[in-house]
């Protein structure tokens, strides 16, 4: 499970990071916004299709989009010096609290439980 949540978290910052890039695109020289959002969007993705592999698909994809929205407001507030109230601050806890419950299974090793072609199977000997 750490794994996964390393990939999850290693696509969410390459999406936030390429979000960055074009939001301050016009302070960049064009080949530098270009070249870095487009590197940090193919570095996501390729993260994401690890996860992928190793999860279902809707919890990667809450995974992660809930890992973007904490990382974005955490950022936002760091780096663009906005602010949130109690009710954005509830949000993230939510967020947090729904994308662990989706992944905690106790007893259950990773990849167990996935169905689908990229599944682990079960081997009989005779």
């Amino acid at each position: 499970m750490l794994a996964t949540l390393f990939w999850a978290f290693l696509a969410s910052l390459s999406y936030i990071g390429a979000t960055l890039v074009m939001k301050h695109w016009a302070d960049l020289p064009l080949w530098a916004g270009g070249s870095g959002a487009l590197l940090l969007l193919v570095l996501g993705c390729a993260a994401e299709v690890v996860v992928l592999q190793r999860a279902r698909f809707a919890e990667v994809v809450i995974l992660i989009i809930s890992l973007e929205v904490v990382m974005a407001l955490a950022l936002s507030r760091h780096l663009l010096g906005e602010s949130y109230g109690t009710r954005e601050l509830l949000g993230i806890l939510l967020l947090g609290v729904g994308a662990g419950l989706l992944l905690w299974q106790p007893g259950v090793a990773e990849g167990a439980g996935q169905t689908g072609p990229g599944a682990p199977r079960e081997v009989r000997q005779g």
